[in-house]
């Protein structure tokens, strides 16, 4: 009886325990909700901003377009002007030749008639005869009243010529009135558009400014606390999981059946898009022949269905399908990736691959689904793995080696360039999940000019291993890398023996894994020049990067022959350090400054030189490093 009591106190005890988590867990649901609130009201404060200054854009489009047509106008009056102008010039020039011509007949016809009168006046001074004089009298009479009247003729054509002239010279002033008012409207319109259009640049700075802000807004709330969590617990939900796998073979055939199926236990949209991606990856294998023979079956996705395989063009399309029956908004977006078949330092030229985004609560993310299947191996094989770290992706780790065709959906604030993006270092998944972060190296391809050594460092968790090596046309080079962490930083040193390209390799693990090693970088090396001196590194023991030990000197793995060769390294937990020539121990001693700090000189007399470390849980000494002499 009292055991069952106890029992029950027990279960009572659990319960409330329950009870608290489940309030603390309100709280935390509660206070991210603030969060999110906070956030949402932030973004439609930028959003009502933003309407106003496009708003703002569009009035000064219209004053812009105001002023444009205003200014066509001016230009067209102008136009009509200047032909008044030319028409009345040519009627006024030709009517002044006019009038010139008959002025000089006029003249002449007035000289004759003068010349006659002189000789009139000299028959009547002679008085020859009366009769002729009477006559003659009468001529001249006759001569001058016609003379009076082409006179008074010409004095009338004169006075409608000045009449003429005085028009000509107010329509002239008053066409350079007009033309000066147009210069001053003209002048006015520029500058008028000149203020307007840097208003409209200062508007554009300021919207870009806005949306910039509301990139980052929207950036940190998709991928936000909240956000993180409940991806977190869908992932982690094996009911979830095991109903996918269960899925019964009669839904399989059909879109809409098997989209029904699926989100039937969904409580929310990443629900919803988990399980479509998850029941993909699982269920469709990539096909490798399709992808070289360029096959395609895009316009119907139910052919993937049946044939459960598909290229990534076909993944893609088929998550599209159920997504949308799914009811959510689902895009499928071309563009180039760095994977099978990718060469680095190699020009992209054609899109070679597709994957999806999806919108969930009103944010854009990012999948592939065809990546999340599996991968390539070396036998050029399709190997199914599932890999949930290309569900919904975090954009700036996505674009290292997804470059879409449309820039807007690498959904970054600063998107790369094509050639940016081919420069770039292709990380792996793993690089992301082991939380590493690469300090000196920026690009896919380095070229050694001068050098033969190349140093960089990798900043990672002290429970990660990280380990390399270098490769040439395939074939793995012994003893060109060496590996060391100290205070949360590898540092990565290689040489390069002569000129060529090589491959450099880095590997890395959790301590407590049980695994192999996995790829995180490969970077590829150009070498410019052959090495003066032959170049490489002691060999590395396993229990060298296990322990932690960090080698000083000497680096160079070949140790000249009767030289004293000076040695210092730092072995953490180690409680003698020796280096054994041959047979002969010789032990290094320990700084009395620094902890775990060894150093002593040696005397180079034998064939190999190893350097071992002795720790108190072990009676026997653990190789470290091991020489060769010349």
């Amino acid at each position: 009886m009292e055991s069952k009591l106890e029992e029950i106190r027990k279960y009572e005890s659990i319960i409330v325990q329950k009870d608290m988590e489940i309030k603390n867990m309100n709280e935390n649901a509660n206070i991210i909700s603030d969060k999110e609130k906070e956030l949402i009201s932030q973004i439609q404060k930028l959003k009502e901003e933003n309407n106003g200054l496009n708003l703002q854009i569009q009035k000064v489009n219209s004053d812009m377009l105001t002023l444009t047509n205003r200014l066509d106008e001016l230009n067209k009056k102008n136009s009509v002007l200047e032909q008044e102008i030319k028409d009345k010039d040519k009627q006024l020039i030709s009517k002044t030749e006019m009038m010139l011509q008959e002025n000089k007949l006029l003249e002449e016809k007035l000289g004759v008639v003068q010349k006659r009168n002189q000789f009139l006046e000299e028959d009547i001074k002679n008085q020859e005869s009366l009769n002729a004089n009477k006559a003659s009298t009468e001529e001249i009479e006759k001569y001058q009243n016609e003379l009076e009247v082409k006179t008074k003729e010409l004095l009338d054509i004169q006075k409608k010529y000045e009449i003429s002239k005085k028009k000509f010279e107010g329509l002239e002033y008053f066409f350079n009135s007009e033309k000066e008012n147009h210069k001053k409207d003209m002048a006015e319109a520029k500058r008028r558009i000149y203020e307007l259009d840097q208003q409209l640049k200062t508007l554009q700075e300021k919207n870009k400014i806005l949306e910039n802000d509301l990139s980052k807004i929207s950036l940190q709330a998709a991928f936000g606390e909240r956000f993180i969590s409940l991806k977190s617990e869908t992932l982690r939900n094996n009911n979830l999981r095991k109903y996918v796998r269960d899925t019964p073979s009669v839904v399989n055939s059909s879109i809409s059946k098997l989209a029904e199926y699926l989100i039937k236990v969904t409580t929310n949209e990443i629900e919803k898009a988990w399980v479509i991606f998850l029941w993909i990856a699982t269920n469709i294998s990539y096909d490798i022949e399709g992808f070289i023979e360029e096959k395609s079956y895009k316009s119907n996705p139910s052919q993937t269905l049946k044939t459960r395989k598909g290229t990534s063009l076909e993944y893609a399309q088929l998550y599209l399908e159920l997504a949308v029956k799914a009811g959510l908004e689902c895009q499928v977006i071309e563009g180039y990736a760095k994977g099978y078949g990718y060469e680095s330092g190699k020009e992209l030229k054609e899109p070679n691959h597709h994957w999806n985004s999806v919108k969930i609560k009103g944010m854009w993310y990012l999948l592939d689904v065809t990546w999340g299947a599996g991968y390539i191996n070396d036998k050029n094989e399709f190997q199914a793995e599932l890999n949930s770290f290309y569900f919904l992706t975090i954009p700036s780790q996505f674009i290292t080696n997804h470059y879409p065709l449309d820039p807007s959906w690498q959904l970054m604030e600063d998107p790369l360039s094509l050639t940016e993006f081919e420069k770039a270092i292709e990380f792996t998944h793993f690089y992301f999940r082991y939380g590493l972060e690469l300090i000196d190296l920026k690009h896919q391809t380095v070229t050694l000019e001068n050098t033969n050594q190349l140093q960089f460092s990798l900043k990672a968790d002290n429970e990660i291993l990280v380990l390399c090596y270098i490769e040439q046309n395939k074939h793995k080079l012994e003893n060109l890398t060496l590996v060391q962490q100290e205070d949360g930083i590898y540092t990565i040193e290689s040489v390069y023996p002569s000129k060529g390209k090589y491959s450099l390799k880095l590997f890395a693990k959790r301590k407590d894994e049980e695994c192999n090693y996995r790829l995180i970088i490969e970077i590829t090396v150009v070498v410019k020049s052959n090495a003066t001196k032959k170049l490489c590194f002691p060999s590395l023991f396993i229990a060298f990067n296990e322990k932690n030990c960090y080698l000083i000197e000497p680096k160079n793995g070949y140790l000249k022959l009767g030289k004293t060769q000076k040695f210092k390294l730092k072995v953490p937990g180690a409680t003698a350090v020796a280096v054994i020539v041959d047979d002969n121990w010789n032990y290094l001693g320990k700084d009395e400054k620094e902890e775990f700090l060894f150093q002593g000189d040696v005397k180079v007399d034998g064939s190999v030189l190893t350097v071992c470390g002795k720790y108190a849980d072990n009676k026997k000494f653990d190789g470290l490093l091991k020489y060769q002499t010349y």
